[in-house]
């Protein structure tokens, strides 16, 4: 509306094909013969995001909604859907993990992607760290080092944002996973003014062997499907709310998040 270029914004994650080709989409899932973005739903109506045969022939990376009804388009100037394209039109928000910054930041060819080695005005100075308390024990130690060499590299002044809903002793919880001074931390939490009761929580938790992981996994994933069938179904309320809406489910661990979530869905 202003007569500037969009946003770009690109995804750097395992399933990232390497460049458009039909033999590079493997990891992503098909709807009547279309490849499904397995990382983006649509902004106008929710829906899965179709990336479409012809336009993979085209070599274009674009983006349909599958509701036909909805239309909505991602064009190539708001969104890169391959690591070949990535390198050329490098994003201005990149969604990855720490796993694949890690893996990258002594990769030559790629470590620009992630700001390192570029001009002053194109390096980063915003990096958000979502769901920061999964950054705990072992691998949280090691997370916070790849955060402290990622900034030592980028060699510029970033501004850090972390977000949990359940972290206590927050400004030190965060000081010590990206290496900042306690005192330029800012805690930002509602204050008790602006929380208001609404319905009520029912809480099961699952407990098991940790050395047994497939099986908790499993364990897990059937008690959410099972809460899912027992809960209202959409708009209706039959039960008078007392079966709920909404499940949330939650894990101590970043890598069972993931698999909890790319195998319940």
């Amino acid at each position: 509306e202003e007569g500037r270029r969009p946003i770009l914004i690109g995804a750097y994650f395992g399933n990232t094909p390497s460049e458009a080709k039909v033999e590079s989409l493997k990891e992503w899932p098909k709807q009547k013969g279309e490849f499904v973005c397995p990382w983006l739903k649509c902004p106008k109506c929710d829906s899965t995001l179709l990336w479409l045969g012809k336009d993979l022939l085209a070599q274009k990376e674009i983006l349909h909604c599958s509701k036909p009804e909805c239309g909505h388009v991602l064009p190539e100037n708001t969104i890169v859907l391959t690591r070949k394209r990535l390198l050329s039109h490098i994003p201005d928000i990149l969604f990855t993990t720490t796993e694949m910054l890690n893996q990258r930041m002594s990769d030559i060819g790629r470590r620009k992607l992630f700001g390192i080695g570029q001009a002053i005005t194109k390096r980063p100075y915003f990096m958000l760290l979502d769901e920061v308390h999964t950054y705990s024990g072992t691998a949280g130690a090691q997370a916070a080092l790849v955060l402290r060499r990622w900034r030592h590299l980028v060699a510029a002044r970033v501004n850090w944002v972390g977000l949990s809903a359940t972290l206590r002793g927050a400004p030190r919880f965060f000081s010590e996973l990206t290496g900042l001074e306690p005192e330029s931390i800012a805690e930002i939490t509602p204050l008790d003014s602006e929380m208001f009761e609404e319905g009520a929580e029912y809480q099961i938790i699952l407990r098991g062997d940790p050395t047994l992981q497939a099986s908790l996994l499993s364990t897990s994933i059937q008690a959410a499907m099972l809460l899912g069938r027992a809960m209202d179904s959409p708009n209706v309320e039959d039960s008078g709310n007392y079966f709920g809406r909404r499940i949330f489910a939650f894990t101590d661990d970043l890598d069972v998040t993931n698999r909890l979530f790319d195998n319940l869905r």
